[in-house]
């Protein structure tokens, strides 16, 4: 299978603290500060209706969102309404068995197992024949550990083309 690189979450503790501080002392410096203001969701779908960032830990089937601006760890994603110009669309979401930290590769492993489960249901063809591919992001060996953190988020992209507008789901290529 061809998967692109896995992408890794985590929530800095530091990142956490001076946020908090920050939001003590106004709301358009912590926007700057973080990168930005929160997506807007439509209070009945939960769908993203305003683009801003979403936490990496609070994404929804059917979420899109374009590249993090870093690589390797995450917290938190470019989220965008799907009617948008979009590079991803997260397709399910999985919890992994609890236990000891399994090791990165192990955890890669089974993170993508789950994503390729679920790939056909959403897409409605097969991975092998399909020109969309898909990755996960999922806890790092630091989230793991300290905040308990098993999610697996499985997300799509189309490999023809940069971005897309609209859903993926049932595309059947």
């Amino acid at each position: 299978m061809n998967h692109v690189s896995p992408v890794r979450r985590t929530l800095l503790a530091g990142m956490t603290v001076a946020v908090t501080a920050l939001a003590l002392t106004g709301c358009s410096l912590l926007s700057e500060i973080t990168g930005g203001p929160a997506a807007e969701r439509d209070a009945e779908t939960n769908e993203v209706v305003t683009e801003g960032k979403a936490s990496a830990f609070s994404m929804n089937v059917g979420d899109c969102y374009n590249d993090p601006s870093s690589s390797g760890q995450i917290s938190d994603v470019p989220a965008v309404p799907c009617g948008d110009a979009h590079q991803n669309e997260v397709v399910a979401i999985m919890m992994m068995d609890d236990g000891e930290w399994p090791g990165a590769d192990a955890v890669s492993e089974t993170a993508d197992q789950m994503c390729f489960e679920k790939f056909e249901e959403f897409i409605g063809a097969p991975y092998e024949t399909s020109d969309i591919d898909f990755f996960a992001i999922m806890p790092s060996e630091g989230s793991w550990k300290e905040m308990n953190d098993r999610e697996v988020v499985c997300s799509v992209y189309d490999t023809t083309t940069e971005t897309v507008t609209g859903s993926l789901k049932g595309v059947a290529r």
